[in-house]
């Protein structure tokens, strides 16, 4: 079968989620004797829609170059009439039989359209809550998390995230996702070049919710278009279900995992001290503030606990600078900087519990997979697909999400019962494999097509 998958970043540059397993998978459907190509976006280039080709293994790769730190308004964000262009021959040249969306980010949602109306049959994988949300997280610009869609709200999340570089206006929707989506060396190129272009930081409203509703009708309308949605969580599936996507096109499927090497079935705790990690960008949403605050409170009880921190941070912010400063204040925490994710095994490997103190709502996040590859049990926030993935009391605990006075308690229960860890590693569940994720997703393709 000849496959193509659209996603709207990818390797070598971008290393997040989404991207990791779209090369994955394209690569085990490749082995398993497919035609596969991916077209994704150079989305920090500046030869604007220039196309990019070249093999990868037995996989075929075309970027379509793009240069989204720069735009025009909220419709840019999601209507891209020149991509559509490029798209649209390399479209016809591929002439696919299945094509598979990871994300349309930097993309244009017009494509789905044009493939729908050559009867080529869609699937759309769901990595997170782009559809409905212009900052992809549903945390609202006051870091908050969001209750649910309206124009109203979402139009005062845009009036407040309007950025203005090099007297053109770029939108503050762009630096979220790019912040969503940066464990890569080519987000420091943005970096560099705002920090050399940036003019000046100004709310620009919207005076009313058209723009806001446009959007909403618009990314909604390509539901008919799409023959079946994947979720790989139950929580974002119920999120969409109440967006708008019909219960009898969305299914729940995890993603599969590569994995290099596997571990032992249950590895004795080795640390005379119980050791937490947190392997994660170094930013406030994903709960820094929290985490630190707990381990804060376990030092003046004079609790025994240690964390080791590795992620990168903004090195140009004043919270990166805060946030190291107050770790060389703590003598229970270290931070070890960023790392290559083909190390995580080795990370893991010396650790007694992950936390994951995130305020956001996660879909489903690949570092909880990989610690259970590893055998290492997660302490997560009690929300979305974090809270789902971990069983509270069986293979991991919950803690009440923002809460670093419940952190610090759940950790020093954790100290006091270590042989809860040794139950909660035999609970931890099958990872699903790669391999195994191509062979069910060979099937539903055969269904479609």
């Amino acid at each position: 079968m000849k496959i193509l998958y659209v996603v709207h970043q990818y390797l070598p540059n971008f290393h997040a989620g989404a991207e990791n397993y779209t090369h994955s998978l394209a690569h085990a459907m490749a082995d398993l004797g497919h035609d596969v190509f991916v077209v994704a976006t150079e989305p920090l280039s500046e030869n604007d829609y220039h196309i990019e080709e070249y093999k990868e293994g037995n996989v075929n790769v075309i970027k379509i170059h793009k240069n989204v730190s720069v735009i025009v308004d909220l419709e840019n964000t999601y209507i891209d009439s020149k991509y559509e262009e490029a798209f649209n021959g390399i479209f016809e040249k591929i002439n696919p039989e299945l094509v598979h969306v990871q994300h349309l980010l930097y993309t244009s949602v017009g494509i789905i359209d044009f493939i729908k109306k050559r009867n080529i049959p869609i699937i759309y994988t769901l990595h997170d809550s782009w559809l409905e949300c212009l900052r992809i997280a549903k945390l609202d610009y006051k870091n908050e998390i969001c209750k649910g869609w309206s124009p109203e709200k979402c139009a005062a999340c845009y009036n407040n995230s309007k950025l203005y570089i090099g007297g053109k206006k770029t939108s503050g929707i762009i630096r979220s996702c790019l912040k969503v989506f940066s464990k890569s060396k080519v987000s420091l190129r943005f970096l560099e070049f705002t920090k050399k272009t940036v003019l000046k930081l100004k709310p620009k409203s919207v005076n009313n919710t058209t723009l806001i509703q446009k959007r909403y009708d618009c990314l909604h309308n390509i539901v008919e278009n799409v023959n079946l949605f994947i979720s790989p969580s139950q929580f974002l599936l119920d999120s969409c279900l109440k967006w708008g996507i019909p219960e009898n096109k969305i299914i729940l499927s995890r993603n599969g995992m590569e994995i290099f090497e596997q571990r032992e079935a249950v590895r004795k705790n080795i640390n005379p001290s119980m050791l937490f990690a947190f392997t994660s960008f170094i930013r406030k949403e994903k709960g820094v503030e929290v985490l630190l605050e707990a381990f804060n409170i376990l030092e003046k009880e004079n609790i025994d606990a240690k964390l080791i921190m590795y992620g990168r941070y903004d090195k140009r912010s004043s919270y990166g600078a805060d946030f190291i400063e107050r770790v060389k204040r703590m003598k229970n925490v270290e931070y070890r900087g960023e790392f290559d994710n083909e190390k995580i095994n080795d990370i893991l490997s010396v650790i007694d519990y992950l936390v994951l103190p995130a305020l956001w709502l996660e879909n489903a996040p690949l570092v909880i997979e990989e610690a259970y590859l590893n055998k290492i049990p997660c302490i997560v926030s009690n929300i979305g697909g974090m809270a789902e993935r971990v069983d509270d009391g069986v293979n991991g605990l919950h803690f009440k999400v923002g809460d670093p006075c419940d952190l610090a308690e759940k950790i020093e229960y954790l100290l006091k019962n270590p042989q809860l860890r040794e139950k909660f590693v035999e609970n931890i569940p099958h990872v699903k494999t790669i391999k195994e994720n191509a062979i069910e997703l060979e099937e539903i393709y055969s269904k479609i097509v």
